[in-house]
């Protein structure tokens, strides 16, 4: 809400050049924040009816959350990430394997097993680069809501956006709402590659067991370590490398918390641990399994985790994808 008020602020002609510019900047940012948490965790958390632990609540909430996002309807959702026996994302002998949602998302994005950390950071930026992959991407969003689900789904989906619409047609704000809406939504899409990137890492190769289906899923601490200085380190060196460290925590590791380790993202290993847990308390029940001697980890950075995710991607055989489609 905040971000189309910015918005409408921001277009009523009043202002100059720069302030509307950065007024819409921060109406945007506003958005894609609401966006981010609109699917985690808030529609995560009804999947599991984890919400407001009243399932048929929780799966209209998520409904309505899906619509608005133009994700993948409620029953499907639930199916693939929860209940299927063959395809569940929870499963911990079915988590990145071919068939399992994240896996076949990883697929079709288009990473390589068994390749250099380097070739999969080329395509990355490749394909966040690309203005076909933004339109595939809504257009596949668009058919996955209105084209996909139970028929109670589809039609509710179309309900809500025909009310939103009308309601902006008639009060005069469609071209607020498009201005507000338009570029954080084609944003979602890039940060949703990055989180993509550091939900999961595959595991070693060999017998899957749980201690490394657990350790496919790490805390990720979105800074950096504070600078640590010598004694001959002089005070010019010492003020520098704390306005560089400050830099980076604010223009780097901010938006990184914000917009693609959303809600409880950056300590989702603790939902792999302990199904159920409250997830607005993630960090507390987090330094609770440390202190019960859990074995969680921790990646510092978004950048090290990609890494961290591609590594783990390398060490894969190279028919990981094609393997699957020849069955």
């Amino acid at each position: 809400m905040i971000g189309f008020i910015l918005s409408h602020r921001a277009l009523r002609g009043d202002l100059s050049w720069l302030e509307a510019g950065l007024l819409l900047v921060l109406a945007w940012g506003h958005v894609l924040y609401a966006l981010r948490c609109f699917r985690l965790p808030n529609r995560h958390a009804c999947a599991h009816g984890d919400l407001t632990h009243h399932p048929r609540l929780d799966f209209w909430i998520g409904q309505t959350l899906s619509a608005i996002l133009w994700t993948a309807p409620m029953s499907s959702y639930k199916a693939t990430h929860v209940f299927d026996p063959a395809r569940a994302h929870h499963h911990w002998k079915i988590l990145l394997t071919p068939g399992e949602s994240t896996f076949e998302e990883i697929k079709t994005l288009g990473f390589q097993p068994g390749v250099p950390n380097q070739y999969n950071w080329r395509h990355l930026q490749t394909l966040l680069l690309s203005p076909g992959f933004y339109w595939a991407q809504l257009r596949s969003g668009f058919h996955t809501a209105f084209r996909t689900g139970t028929p109670w789904e589809r039609s509710y989906n179309l309900a809500l956006w025909s009310l939103i619409l009308t309601i902006l047609i008639h009060t005069h704000e469609i071209t607020v709402f498009l201005v507000a809406f338009t570029v954080p939504r084609i944003l979602f899409e890039y940060v949703q590659v990055l989180r993509v990137c550091v939900e999961h890492t595959f595991p070693a190769p060999g017998p899957r067991t749980m201690a490394s289906y657990r350790s496919m899923t790490s805390a990720i601490i979105s800074a950096e370590p504070a600078p640590v200085f010598h004694p001959e380190d002089g005070p010019c060196e010492r003020f520098t490398r704390w306005i560089c460290w400050s830099f980076r925590m604010v223009f780097l590791h901010l938006p990184a918390r914000f917009y693609v380790l959303s809600g409880d993202c950056g300590t989702h290993d603790v939902h792999t641990f302990k199904p159920g847990a409250d997830f607005s308390n993630f960090e507390t029940e987090r330094l609770k399994l440390i202190k019960q001697g859990y074995p969680l980890s921790s990646t510092w950075g978004l950048i090290p985790a990609i890494d961290k995710f591609f590594s783990s991607l390398s060490i894969q055989q190279r028919n990981l994808f094609a393997s699957h489609n020849e069955k």
